[in-house]
């Protein structure tokens, strides 16, 4: 109960304090990229029956779609979902060209140095990764994968996946890329196409993990 009060009460929060034009803005003065992501980010937040806000956020991304123009900003604005199919596909395109191949294989949206995450914060690429798979849920992607597998790899314990405040993004991505478990399966490591360590994960058993033991270059891991 009483977290479904503190609910309800940040929801009026965040709706009292969007401005008349429909966006939302941390600092009386900013950048309309920095306006963008705070207004994509808040709306974004909002449950769907909270249709006049989320409406008016519409309306005021959908006006400022066609001034966007780097691919982390249309990553945020298509996650969103409250952009018109026309615009969605010109800010679609920008995100899929930005997306290049990491050294280990796995793909990375190229931030430019000028750009700001909702937080005023240059993104990380765990953040970037995060915006571009939710950008880009639902499409016809052969590579979207490599988004997730190159978030859980930047995974530690310490710092977490290493968004900052955009790990609760990365715990979504994560939960809706995966496909939750009905039956026994097993994890295989590979190391250079060759089997070296095997263990089985238990759908019944959701919290015990499964623990990999192997010497890959002769040095021990788990």
């Amino acid at each position: 109960a009483l977290a479904e009060a503190l609910r309800a009460r940040l929801v009026r929060t965040v709706v009292q304090g969007q401005r008349a034009d429909g966006t939302w803005a941390r600092q009386d003065r900013a950048t309309l990229q920095a306006v963008v992501v705070q207004t994509a980010w808040a709306a974004r937040a909002l449950p769907e029956d909270e249709e006049g806000a989320r409406l008016r956020a519409s309306g005021a991304l959908e006006r400022y779609a066609r001034e966007v123009e780097d691919p982390y900003t249309a990553a945020v604005v298509l996650a969103t979902g409250l952009v018109s199919e026309a615009q969605g596909e010109r800010l679609r395109g920008m995100v899929l060209e930005a997306v290049s191949e990491a050294p280990d294989g796995s793909r990375m949206l190229m931030v430019p140095p000028d750009v700001l995450n909702p937080w005023g914060y240059r993104p990380t690429p765990a953040e970037a990764r995060c915006w571009t798979w939710l950008a880009l849920e639902g499409a016809d992607v052969a590579w979207s994968g490599d988004l997730v597998a190159g978030l859980m790899g930047s995974y530690d314990a310490t710092r977490g996946f290493g968004a900052g405040p955009a790990d609760v993004l990365a715990l979504e991505v994560v939960g809706r890329a995966l496909p939750g478990l009905d039956a026994e399966a097993e994890v295989v490591l590979s190391l250079d196409g060759a089997e070296v360590a095997r263990a089985r994960l238990d759908a019944q058993q959701p919290k015990v993990p499964a623990v990999l033991e192997a010497a890959p270059g002769g040095r021990d891991v788990e």
